[in-house]
């Protein structure tokens, strides 16, 4: 029996328009990629 294996990989990159989300401390962007992950993560996806 034979098998097909697949393997999708999405490169995503945004760009943001408020200027303030650019200059977010160094010490508090943490926050923020967590926010992304919770976001990725309930959309059922990976980030890698």
């Amino acid at each position: 029996m034979s098998q097909s294996l697949t393997q999708l990989l999405v490169h995503i990159i945004f760009h943001v328009k408020n200027p303030l989300i650019c200059d977010i401390r160094p010490q508090d962007s943490h926050i923020l990629y967590a926010y992304i992950g919770g976001i990725i993560k309930k959309n059922d996806c990976k980030p890698i």
